[in-house]
């Protein structure tokens, strides 16, 4: 009983001093930069891609003169666009930072273009094909769905006095006006849609034109 009590009096005069019996928490070191791509200094074009890559994953990344593209991401690298204005500003963590600069060269980017259509240009297509699918437009980059009024912008047009108020749909690079409802389409009808486009890295427009001809309506 005695051993006993001077076993634990001497465990409480070590706790006072170190703990007893407790375990430290490991220190987390901060998470660091450990490459930038292109480096600090090079010239860049507006809305270039910018890499970050820390030594850990370092949580929400906040930035400057730059958006996060996409906004949302996780791992340990980091892809921005490059603002318009120099320098870039992170800041991670509780009081991390870094200061990145640039020499900005003004960039001719080329306005987005359509490398796929559904309907295919020149053939007619079944009115259950585009009720089922309707318009789509595959472009070779992202397009603006943000802030950019696609059905003010997009009109699709057929027989005289026809105008379909159509829904447009944004989902990365493809474009879709539609579906109609039955009864939109009539076969053996020549329709057009036409209007404005704007992509997301550079918002740059540009004017589409795709000329839809229905199957069927002969004798």
């Amino acid at each position: 009983m005695r051993a006993t009590t001077r076993l634990l009096l001497a465990c409480w005069a070590f706790a006072v001093a170190w703990g007893c019996g407790e375990e430290e928490e490991p220190v987390i070191e901060a998470a660091y930069v450990h490459s930038v791509r292109p480096a600090p200094g090079s010239t860049v074009c507006p809305r270039q891609d910018i890499t970050v890559v820390f030594s850990r994953d370092p949580g929400a990344v906040r930035a400057t003169r730059a958006d996060l593209e996409p906004a949302e991401q996780s791992g340990t690298v980091r892809t921005l666009w490059a603002g318009y204005y120099t320098p870039i500003e992170l800041a991670w963590g509780d009081d991390s930072t870094l200061t990145v600069d640039y020499r900005y060269l003004p960039c001719d980017p080329q306005a987005p273009t359509v490398i796929r259509a559904f309907p295919e240009v020149g053939v007619p297509v079944p009115v259950a094909d585009l009720e089922a699918r309707g318009i789509v437009l595959a472009f070779d980059e992202d397009m603006d769905h943000d802030d950019f009024d696609w059905p003010e912008e997009l009109h699709v047009t057929g027989p005289p006095g026809w105008l379909w108020d159509a829904p447009v749909t944004v989902d990365g690079a493809v474009v879709t006006v539609g579906p109609p409802e039955p009864g939109v389409f009539e076969p053996g009808q020549t329709y057009t849609l036409r209007g404005t486009v704007r992509d997301r890295r550079h918002g740059i427009q540009t004017g589409v034109r795709l000329t839809i001809t229905t199957e069927g309506g002969g004798p």
